[in-house]
């Protein structure tokens, strides 16, 4: 008869044990993926403001170009007067000054365009900082609900193990055996271990 308490005492500390190590096991793993989820997060962020920059470096790129082609139109129309004093025709007057004139609407275009270009491009940047940052929030709630369900998770192998372990041969109301008992068939007993009654 104490061999066989031995025997379910052992089962049950295994059991508890077996139960403790699957609800470790249920947090580490959740502890994993929310770390993977956090570093995850934090690439994305990077990305985004890699992209906010990547805007704000087109923008001033494209500041510089139109500077360049302002200062290119000027020196355009600073060889065209110098041709025409040259030739002795008024530089300010009829065709001389259309001349100009045009040379300064076709700066204008290219300036307009261009900016319209890097406007395109920074809205392009902005978009896909927006979409990292997306990434990012989706990261950080993916490692919360990770850490949730492994906490429900651990907490679900801790209830299960202990019903199993307290419900089944260890009942709290007591574990009745029939057998012989000092020569007399058919009685039955109880004994405690460990402060239950089985």
């Amino acid at each position: 008869m104490c061999m066989g308490l031995e025997i379910l005492g052992a089962l049950g500390i295994s059991e508890g044990v077996g139960t403790a190590i699957a609800a470790i096991g249920t947090l580490w793993q959740a502890g994993a993926q929310a770390s993977a989820a956090s570093a995850s997060a934090d690439i994305a962020e990077q990305n985004a403001k890699l992209a906010e920059q990547q805007g704000f470096a087109e923008l001033q790129r494209n500041r510089l170009e139109r500077d360049r082609i302002s200062r290119q139109a000027k020196r355009i129309q600073g060889s065209q007067r110098a041709a025409y004093g040259a030739s002795g025709l008024d530089p300010n007057t009829g065709s001389a000054l259309e001349l100009q004139a045009d040379t300064e609407y076709q700066a204008a275009q290219d300036i307009a365009l261009v900016r319209y270009q890097a406007e395109l491009k920074k809205w392009g940047f902005d978009s896909e900082a927006v979409n990292y940052r997306n990434q990012a929030e989706q990261y950080r709630v993916q490692g919360s609900n990770a850490m949730i369900s492994g906490i429900l998770g651990a907490g679900s192998s801790i209830l299960t193990g202990n019903s199993s372990l307290f419900g089944g041969r260890w009942k709290n109301t007591g574990f009745r055996a029939t057998g012989t008992y000092g020569g007399a068939t058919g009685m039955s007993g109880s004994t405690r271990l460990g402060g239950w009654k089985i």
